[in-house]
């Protein structure tokens, strides 16, 4: 995904079960690295299988959006890779 800097976007994240079960999402959070460091981190909106917050990068680079969430007692990750242009 490309952001131009300046922009403040909401990035959306859809979670599926590939067996087709219902589930329920708790405690989603984010984390926002860009050179190495946290710029940002927080809780997530949570929409029925949709987690989302605001991203308003600082600084054009490479970013890393790691999305935390947990189904039942299982604590999922995963990294997504965001381009800032200017």
């Amino acid at each position: 995904m490309r952001v131009i800097l300046g922009e403040r976007v909401t990035l959306r994240f859809r979670v599926d079960n590939i067996e087709g079960q219902d589930f329920t999402i708790s405690n989603a959070q984010y984390t926002v690295e860009v050179d190495g460091a946290v710029e940002s981190s927080g809780a997530m909106s949570v929409d029925g299988h949709e987690l989302s917050f605001l991203f308003n990068p600082l600084k054009a680079g490479y970013y890393r959006v790691t999305v935390m969430y947990d189904i039942g007692t299982d604590r999922r990750k995963a990294p997504f890779p965001v381009e800032v242009v200017e």
